[in-house]
């Protein structure tokens, strides 16, 4: 199955995101609904004691500490990300649990400038979506990571936020019809999708697999929290806050109506071995 092109819609999933704007809602989101994500990650990933790491988009940083714990004090990780505010989460998480080995970096991750065969292990936890050539992105990662090295892509999958997701979805049509809202993660929710992407990076038989699981959401303001710290965040600056107000309340209105008291976080883990 081959990934579809962005969609377009009330936002362009390509648009550049204002992360720093936005870093700390995502944080606490992270915190709550996909933190998970990324410890899951490590833990499925051969990590050995001095092992070199980089972790790609590492947001505040929760793949990268829990890497940091699996190589030891003799290995490291370079944390890398484009946001300023993302990498001083991430460092300060990292000085939180008292670990000297992880590099927070500033760096584009769709022009990787870093020598062939570098790293032990690469990964890069909703972070792929973000570029337009995914699969050169992919193949950049495969390139850094050392013979015998691994590679974990990690990324949404199959029906994630619902049902609150279908609830906002016709919330925002309410207020413009003409809108079909459409985000970047949606470009990889597919696990047949996922596995091709690796193909068309040149990476041979990934093994590709889909876990779910459930996370309660108590209040509306637990699920505007997803909203405001994810790419649903452009849709709500858009809409003014009048609309985005009215939104907000219909969704309230219709979650208590439905009884909604958990949303689905389905996640898709993509792991290669280089040869």
């Amino acid at each position: 199955m081959s990934v579809p092109p962005p969609r377009s819609g009330l936002a362009d999933p390509m648009e550049s995101y204002p992360y720093d704007s936005a870093s700390l809602d995502y944080q606490r989101a992270s915190e709550q609904f996909w933190k998970f994500l990324s410890i899951r990650t490590v833990e499925q990933m051969d990590m050995r004691p001095r092992g070199t790491v980089l972790d790609v988009a590492c947001g505040p940083g929760a793949s990268s500490v829990a890497a940091a714990e699996r190589v030891g004090p003799e290995g490291s990780v370079v944390a890398l990300d484009s946001s300023d505010q993302m990498l001083r989460m991430a460092g300060e998480r990292a000085a939180a649990r008292r670990l000297g080995n992880v590099e927070p970096r500033l760096g584009d991750m769709a022009q990787l400038d870093l020598p062939p065969d570098s790293f032990d292990a690469v990964i890069s936890v909703l972070g792929v979506f973000y570029v337009p050539d995914m699969p050169a992105l992919i193949s950049s990662m495969w390139n850094v990571l050392r013979p015998g090295g691994q590679l974990a892509i990690t990324t949404l999958g199959p029906r994630t936020f619902e049902p609150a997701y279908n609830i906002w979805k016709e919330a925002v049509r309410v207020e413009r019809p003409d809108a079909t809202p459409a985000y970047s993660w949606e470009r990889t929710n597919e696990p047949e999708g996922v596995r091709s992407l690796l193909l068309a990076a040149g990476i041979e038989n990934p093994d590709v697999s889909v876990e779910e699981r459930e996370v309660p959401i108590r209040t509306i303001d637990d699920w505007w929290l997803a909203v405001m710290g994810s790419g649903m965040r452009r849709t709500v600056l858009e809409l003014g806050d009048e609309a985005a107000d009215r939104v907000r309340a219909s969704c309230d209105d219709m979650l208590r109506r439905a009884g909604v008291a958990t949303i689905r976080m389905s996640a898709i883990y993509a792991l290669a071995t280089k040869g």
